[in-house]
């Protein structure tokens, strides 16, 4: 703040009644500014002062800040007492200097009023304005705009959060450039050393931090590439779930540099620029979260809609199957259908397409349709998953893949033939209590040429079931963290000889669900039975 001039900042009233005391007790004042020329004077100064009748006691500067910002000339007539003119002297002029500081700090409260006023009202348009954007350029934008007409700088910049991109400039090319070049070191080094809030750090011309004696403005200064550039002002755009970016300030060199009203003035923008940028990127997550959500809604729908609805009836055999779709997880589908021109042949399928919503949802349907189709013309599983394969590589290029096991039941001989494209192992449970373990070759379908599979072929006499699960199962987690497992589903499965198809689900799906708690499900579940009924014999 400069120092006003002498005659606009003292109280023409006060100093009046000062000087009509001073002539009431003999005494001459004359009140000059820094220039010298005379602001107000006692009455009849001029002829004690300037006269052969009177003689000047003393010269009295008064001081603003260390600055002259005038004097005071006092004087008697000849015939009067020298020491007592002298005291009432001393008294008029300290006077006078407490009007002159009173007067000086009342300005002073006003213009700090002044200052705080235009500060409320530019944060106030600011937050305004903020309140309507989520698009971090855009508050950039605004947020370099609204605090550059206060503070004046020839340049500016906004960085986001990891000082790599920025989000808005303001300024001439060639000192944008310059302000550019060294303010990511600038940044980093305050990042380092100041975990204030909204903190401010001034960086002189020549590299060093301006009042280097406070913590948060000890940051190290790269040389600015532009000659144009003087003192710069730099802020970390922090709020309490961290940070969000920065804004970097540079005056013209030549210029005053920032002061502590600048200073304070861009850490309370820097704090509304963090607070906007965290509501802006929240707001983006919600969006974005609602269109994910919406897109799994409708994922959810078209993958239910191709589960079936009810299973084939064949005599002899019994049916059944558990599902249980992840919250935000989706991709497991089973079918079991009748195969074109063999009535008592049914295809089995258990698979669980990587990926989630409606690209996940696509390629089920798709590989759904494809299976069904390849296992009308062959009898080869292996052979159907692989010409399923050949047409995804080939024709789709989808990026997801599908984990398949895929079998051929003959209904009247029992014989099943099953192959698998990276799915988890089939099981079967035989009458006597045995478990077998089918595990034929076979990597998933959709990643590469050559899926490697082959079929393996088993006979499921009366009392035996097949049992196909996805891996929902067996990583099913508990609340403190712990895997299901396949000891465990091998375990229960050997438990559960004799049970019809329906009770066999029952009892997996309940041992799974019993065993998660209250922890959310991971993954989809999916779970396939077949069972030969006790008392069904061979055609033939």
């Amino acid at each position: 703040m400069g120092s006003p001039g002498l005659g606009r900042l003292i109280d023409p009233a006060r100093l009046a009644d000062l000087l009509s005391a001073a002539a009431g007790s003999g005494l001459a004042v004359r009140l000059v500014d820094a220039s010298g020329a005379e602001i107000a004077a006692s009455p009849g100064a001029a002829a004690v002062l300037d006269g052969p009748g009177g003689a000047v006691l003393g010269r009295r500067r008064i001081e603003i800040d260390g600055a002259a910002i005038g004097e005071i000339v006092t004087g008697a007539p000849i015939d009067a007492d020298t020491a007592v003119a002298r005291s009432q002297a001393e008294l008029v002029g300290r006077a006078i200097e407490l009007v002159v500081e009173e007067a000086f700090a009342r300005r002073a409260i006003a213009t700090s009023a002044i200052t705080d006023l235009r500060e409320l009202a530019l944060l106030s348009r600011l937050t305004a304005t903020l309140a309507t954007i989520i698009d971090p350029t855009e508050i950039a934008r605004h947020v370099l705009d609204s605090v550059s007409r206060p503070l004046h700088p020839l340049a500016g910049l906004v960085f986001d959060a990891d000082s790599a991109t920025v989000l808005a400039s303001a300024g001439p090319a060639d000192a944008v450039a310059g302000l550019l070049a060294g303010a990511p070191p600038l940044v980093a080094r305050l990042r380092a050393e100041d975990p204030i809030v909204g903190s401010c750090a001034e960086i002189a011309p020549d590299g060093v931090p301006a009042d280097a004696g406070r913590p948060e403005t000890t940051v190290t200064a790269v040389h600015p590439a532009s000659p144009r550039i003087g003192g710069r002002l730099a802020a970390i755009l922090r709020t309490a779930r961290g940070e969000h970016g920065s804004i970097v300030l540079a005056r013209a060199a030549g210029s005053p540099g920032f002061d502590e009203a600048n200073r304070q003035l861009l850490a309370s923008v820097a704090t509304q620029a963090a607070l906007a940028l965290e509501r802006g990127a929240l707001q983006r997550v919600v969006v974005e979260r609602r269109a994910f959500d919406q897109e799994l809604a409708i994922g959810r729908r078209i993958q239910i809609s191709l589960m079936p609805r009810r299973f084939p009836e064949i005599e002899g055999w019994q049916i059944a199957s558990a599902y249980e779709p992840a919250r935000e997880v989706g991709g497991d589908f089973y079918d079991v259908f009748r195969l074109r021109d063999r009535r008592d042949c049914l295809g089995l399928v258990v698979a669980d397409v990587t990926g989630k919503g409606i690209p996940a949802a696509i390629l089920m349907a798709d590989a759904r349709g494809l299976i069904h189709a390849a296992a009308d013309h062959g009898d080869d599983p292996a052979e159907t998953l692989s010409r399923v394969n050949r047409i995804l590589v080939g024709e789709r290029g989808s990026g997801l893949f599908v984990t398949v096991a895929h079998a051929r039941l003959d209904a009247g001989t029992g014989r099943l033939r099953l192959a698998r494209a990276g799915h988890d192992p089939v099981h079967v449970l035989r009458a006597d209590g045995r478990l077998e373990i089918l595990d034929p070759p076979g990597r998933l379908i959709g990643m590469v040429d050559d899926i490697g599979t082959a079929s393996c072929e088993v006979i499921l006499d009366p009392g035996d079931a097949f049992i196909a699960h996805t891996d929902g199962v067996t990583d099913t987690r508990s609340e403190d963290g712990a895997f299901y497992g396949e000891e465990r589903y091998r375990a229960l499965l050997r438990g559960l000889v004799g049970r019809s198809a329906a009770e066999i689900v029952e009892a997996v799906d309940g041992d799974v669900r019993a065993f998660r708690g209250l922890a959310e499900p991971a993954d989809d579940l999916t779970l396939l039975v077949v069972r030969r009924e006790q008392g069904s014999f061979a055609a033939g």
